[in-house]
């Protein structure tokens, strides 16, 4: 008996029919639940091609991770939609932009309802349940105090904001201040400088949007992440 069949107790099972002459001495199968090895040249697949794509965007970094990217979608203008829809999500929800949509709401001094995306509204329902199951934990009502530290966009930072600041920008915040209605989508304040910070959020939303674009191409084997530079 020679090649493979000398490694098996018995030779080739009965039920077979088959005489070990009957073989060449290179075979690929399964006998009495052994698994042979195939040829390479037979079963032998590239690995996966993996496109890697990077950026910036609300004040950290991106990357995004695409296996077998199709041939008729180039890294080149991939990379320029995911900015785009980055982009989008930074006119939006930045505070770091004085024209976002984000930052017109935080300026407005009435008490009115304010026409919002829908985009907008999406992200503020979500802090707003998070809010509610985290007894305020979560607040994205949280601006004053950011800003006082000197983590927002203003300048600032380099001292220890004394008890009085403290307790005056805590008096301007509060998720429960805050209303939103879905139809149409809008937005009010029950203080006219109540102040919304979407820092720990809308990053994440980001992400989505980003993926939900992917998905839109047919694309299903990524990776998208953002991470602190």
């Amino acid at each position: 008996m020679t090649g493979f069949l000398a490694g098996i107790p018995g030779g080739l099972p009965r039920q077979t029919g088959l005489e070990s002459g009957d073989l060449n001495e290179v075979f690929t199968g399964r006998i009495d639940d052994i698994w042979m090895p195939s040829l390479p040249s037979t079963y032998s697949r590239c690995a996966p091609a993996e496109t890697l794509l990077q950026g910036s965007t609300m004040g950290t970094n991106y990357s995004v991770k695409v296996v077998d990217l199709p041939s008729w979608l180039s890294a080149e203008s991939l990379q320029a939609e995911i900015d785009r829809v980055l982009e989008a999500v930074n006119d939006s929800m930045s505070t770091y932009r004085e024209d976002s949509e984000l930052s017109r709401f935080n300026r407005n001094q009435g008490n009115d309802w304010v026409p919002a995306s829908r985009e907008l509204l999406q992200v503020l329902e979500a802090a707003q349940e998070t809010s509610q199951l985290s007894g305020g934990a979560f607040d994205v009502t949280v601006g004053p105090l950011v800003n006082l530290w000197g983590f927002g966009p203003g300048a600032g930072g380099d001292r220890v904001p004394d008890d009085d600041e403290i307790q005056q920008a805590q008096a301007r915040v509060g998720y429960q201040r805050l209303h939103l209605r879905s139809d149409p989508p809008a937005l009010k304040k029950d203080l006219p400088d109540l102040y919304l910070d979407l820092s720990a959020i809308a990053k994440g939303y980001g992400v989505d949007a980003v993926t939900a674009y992917l998905k839109s191409l047919g694309l299903q084997n990524f990776l998208v992440e953002t991470q602190k530079t």
